[in-house]
């Protein structure tokens, strides 16, 4: 399979709350698709330069998914750092779901019907291993 480079998602000088998100580390990028909103959202984890110590998830949207994305918000969901995640979507309950290490807790977070923030109802769970988790259905 060969790729073509079609664009940034976000750079630093994508428009945030503050200006520009500027130099940053955002790994772990996820893209879902929202059949009602017709929008592409991507999530990632953020950092500061070099180091973990802020440990939000970052959010942008798009109408495509090779097209310029909107930043929407940067943030730690119901207040805890986000490291390792992934998303789950769960199309015949019609609801998606961020899953994410913070410590060792895994935290189970329903997102809102736009896919661009979380419910006020997360549920966690102690773990003792903290890299790898995957969600066994």
């Amino acid at each position: 399979m060969n790729w073509k480079f079609e664009n940034m998602i976000l750079t630093p000088e994508t428009p945030d709350e503050d200006g520009t998100i500027g130099f940053c580390t955002i790994e772990r990028q996820k893209l879902i698709y929202n059949e009602k909103t017709k929008r592409i959202c991507t999530v990632g984890t953020l950092g500061e330069w070099k180091n973990y110590s802020e440990s939000k998830l970052i959010v942008a949207k798009s109408k495509t998914v090779n097209g310029d994305y909107e930043f929407v918000k940067r943030f730690n969901p119901l207040g805890n750092r986000s490291l390792d995640f992934t998303i789950y979507n769960d199309t015949e309950a019609g609801q998606a779901y961020i899953v994410s290490a913070s410590g060792h807790n895994m935290w189970l977070y329903p997102l809102t019907e736009d896919y661009l923030d979380v419910k006020e109802e997360g549920r966690t769970c102690s773990l003792k291993i903290r890299e790898e988790r995957r969600l066994h259905l």
